[in-house]
């Protein structure tokens, strides 16, 4: 009777690793098999009025470092005009290395409005785990990007990203 056990454990664990809501896409990163953004139904698209530049990307201030201090990584935005962009981090060293730049991460829509206020939506997916939807608050001062949210302890902070010209970006998204 135990090796039953085994074997419907065995083959229950084997079911719920199969269930992934999300794929690799060959271009890099991760999207939804079936997407459900809410600000996909309305994208937006950029005026020339407004503050976001679509040139660049916008590199945070804080640098994660893990592995010991091997590696250091920028998260970063990359912003599209017709309301899509994606997140991605990048080490230090490859910040020259554009195909790596181009690699879209976690894919998502955004919208802007009055007083360069930022809505944005993403699929993010924890290595392993299901994806889910994130929903980020912001707003643009002068050229640079500030993120509201909470910290791994629930305190309330603030990213700043900050713009970076870099030649070769990727023009259309695909997604």
């Amino acid at each position: 009777m135990g090796r039953v056990k085994i074997l419907i454990y065995l083959c229950l664990c084997f079911f719920l690793c199969g269930c992934y809501n999300y794929y690799h896409h060959s271009g890099g990163g991760y999207r939804p098999k079936n997407p459900r953004f809410y600000l996909q139904d309305n994208p937006y698209r950029l005026r020339v009025d407004d503050k976001l530049k679509t040139s660049v990307i916008y590199l945070s201030n804080d640098t994660l470092k893990y592995g010991e201090g091997d590696y250091n990584d920028l998260f970063y935005y990359r912003f599209f005009d017709n309301g899509r962009f994606y997140k991605n981090a990048v080490d230090v060293k490859d910040l020259v290395d554009i195909k790596k730049i181009n690699n879209p991460g976690f894919v998502g829509y955004f919208n802007l409005h009055k007083g360069g206020k930022i809505n944005m939506e993403y699929f993010f997916v924890k290595y392993r785990e299901r994806g889910w939807y994130i929903k980020d608050q912001g707003y643009i001062k002068n050229d640079t990007l500030f993120i509201k949210g909470n910290d791994e302890n629930g305190n309330y902070k603030e990213s700043i990203y900050v713009p970076k010209k870099i030649e070769g970006l990727n023009q259309i998204p695909n997604w």
